[in-house]
């Protein structure tokens, strides 16, 4: 428990007033993915649901 403390409190220091946006950060970091015909459709669909949540999140942001 003592070793996530650090980690816990890391997460925290950048989103401050002072730290960067943490949308334009995950924005920029992470992108619509897509698949291909091999995939289950379980893998299908949750990468839909992250398609999804990127667009209504980075979308308004761009």
């Amino acid at each position: 428990m003592l070793a996530i403390a650090p980690m816990v409190t890391a997460c925290t220091m950048t989103t401050g007033s002072s730290g960067p946006d943490i949308t334009t950060v995950a924005c920029r970091s992470f992108e619509p993915v897509t698949w291909s015909d091999t995939d289950t459709p379980e893998t299908i669909r949750q990468i839909k649901q992250h398609n999804a949540a990127w667009l209504a999140v980075c979308k308004r942001k761009g």
